[in-house]
């Protein structure tokens, strides 16, 4: 049996890649904005008690205090909102990367080339660390800093895909295969 992926990462799968990497909850979108929606409360509730603080005591070590914590929100802000950057795609080694991914019964291979480089690596399906399936792609973590990003609409067709998903849950140790809502 051989499975072919083509995927091709462009910048839109770089940033939705970033993104995810850069979520605390990796499972669900919804506890994610509920998790930064308690975050911004938090700051804002504290932002809220200092400027209190200031009206009533009028002490100049507040107003510094509250000055940071409103920068700090600033830059949080955007932060989540710019990061990644086009630059960081471009500065990648990701950049324009076109890789042709081939599952076999024991192992994955991996033919990449970009304007940068070209290399074909083999891993065997066993030595892989956990997958995550997303909307658009699977990220498969050879190590804890490795991923390999497949693109779901790489596949010839549904029954391929399924086949992967097979493979990957019976390769992978006990509840590693995480399906994100």
């Amino acid at each position: 049996m051989e499975i072919k992926n083509r995927t091709y990462i462009d910048r839109n799968t770089f940033m939705s890649f970033q993104r995810f990497v850069m979520s605390p909850i990796k499972k669900s979108k919804a506890a994610n904005y509920i998790y930064h929606g308690i975050m911004l409360s938090m700051c804002a509730f504290a932002l809220l008690v200092m400027t209190i603080s200031f009206v009533i005591t009028r002490e100049i070590e507040t107003v510094h205090i509250l000055c940071v914590f409103w920068v700090a929100l600033l830059l949080l802000i955007v932060f989540a909102r710019f990061f990644p950057s086009k630059k960081a795609y471009e500065k990648s080694n990701l950049y324009l990367c076109d890789t042709t991914y081939t599952f076999t019964d024991e192992e994955l291979i991996d033919s990449s080339s970009s304007p940068k480089s070209s290399s074909t690596t083999a891993y065997k399906l066993r030595s892989f660390n956990r997958a995550y399936e997303t909307e658009r792609s699977i990220y498969v973590y050879v190590t804890f800093n490795m991923v390999l990003i497949i693109s779901k609409y790489g596949f010839e067709s549904n029954e391929d895909l399924n086949a992967v998903r097979d493979i990957l849950k019976a390769s992978l140790p006990p509840k590693k295969y995480i399906v994100c809502k």
